[in-house]
This record gives C-alpha cells, structure tokens and sequence, in this order.
C-alpha cells in the first residue's frame, strides 16, 4: 500500500515544480518594445513590434526578430542577422565586428586595475561604407582617468577622416564602462575581456 503511494506523491510533485518552471518562464520581461542605442549611436533606435517584426532608425531598417537563449536575434529583409545578447539591463552586439579584443600596442586583451582604470588603445573596423571604405572606431584610455573616443572613416590607402570625436573622464562600473563626456555620457560594456561597443537598452 506504501509503494503506490509514494509513487502517487512523487508524480504529484513532478507535477508541481513542472508548474513552477513554466510559471517562471511566463514571468520574463516581453522582447516587445523600444531600444535606444546608449554607445555612440544615440540616434539609433530599434522597436520589436509584437507581431515578431522590427523597425530599426538612423539608419532605417526593417525585418523580424526572435527570442534567443540569452537575447533575441534580428533578420533584416536581405536576410542579414544581428545577434544581441543580454546583461543586466543592456543588450549588446555579439556578431560582426563589435567590441575591441586586443589593444593596438601589444595585442593584449582590454585590462583595468583594482581602480578600474587602464593604459590602452583599441581600434576596429565596425562597419562597410563600400569595397575601400570603411567605418572606423578608435579608443585610447589612460591611467588618469581620461579618454579619446574617434568614430571616423579610413579608406585602403590608409587615409582617415577627422570623425566624430569625444573627450573626458571613464568609470568601470561591473561590466559597464561609461565615458562621460560634455555631451553625455556613452556606455559600453566589458564582459570576458572584451569591450563591446554596440550597447542598447530598453526605454519603453
């Protein structure tokens, strides 16, 4: 009489944290809603509409997206795919060329002090404008605490333009690195030594 009761009693509680487990997964935040750049695109902006498509600004562009195991994953009409990965209340850019993964003096990997601060500098191709064209980010971090952020263009010869440039002081807050500068402030994130700077966060 025991054996079938304890059989009765261990299904009921499979039963139960089977429940508990799909409860918790429904208590997840929905993808749907509006993402703001907060690197250095702060006009570009993505907004995952609840039918699973996407309408990207500055620059424009459209498609569907899906939730993936820690992020969602965006398909533009070309069939080009942009992974995003989650950590905390960010999401960063985890395909293509996004972060920095060697400094240009040593090829070291990103390093900061018990202070958080660093002694290096970091450039990456992030982006084709055509076949000798490309978009260009330059990051230089020094021990006091100040930095140089260059966002600018290089051709095949080597040519660079003048770009965008931001000036000031960077904390290294967990993951977050900010740089604050006098026209605010551009977050990026350092996870397993890297420095991803294609950061977003959910405004609505």
């Amino acid at each position: 009489m025991k054996k079938p009761l304890l059989i009765v009693l261990t299904l009921a509680m499979l039963l139960s944290l089977c429940a508990c487990g799909g409860e918790t997964s429904n208590q997840s935040e929905p993808l749907a809603g509006t993402y703001t750049n907060v690197s250095f695109s702060p006009n570009t902006k993505y907004t995952l509409n609840e039918n699973s498509t996407y309408d990207k600004v500055s620059p424009n562009e459209k498609g569907t997206y899906k939730a993936s195991k820690d992020g969602f994953v965006l398909t533009d009409t070309d069939n080009h795919e942009t992974v995003f990965a989650k950590e905390g209340d960010y999401y960063y850019r985890t395909n293509l060329i996004c972060c920095f993964e060697e400094d240009e003096d040593y090829g070291l990997a990103p390093t900061f002090s018990k202070e958080g601060k660093s002694n290096q500098w970091f450039c990456a191709y992030y982006d084709s404008i055509s076949d000798t064209r490309w978009k260009v980010i330059i990051l230089t971090m020094n021990e006091d605490g100040t930095f140089k952020l260059r966002d600018c263009e290089r051709d095949s010869s080597g040519h660079q333009s003048d770009g965008t440039v931001y000036e000031g002081e960077y904390t290294l807050d967990g993951s977050t690195l900010n740089l604050a500068h006098d026209r605010g402030t551009i977050s990026f994130l350092y996870i397993n030594e890297k420095i991803y700077f294609d950061v977003i966060q959910k405004t609505t």
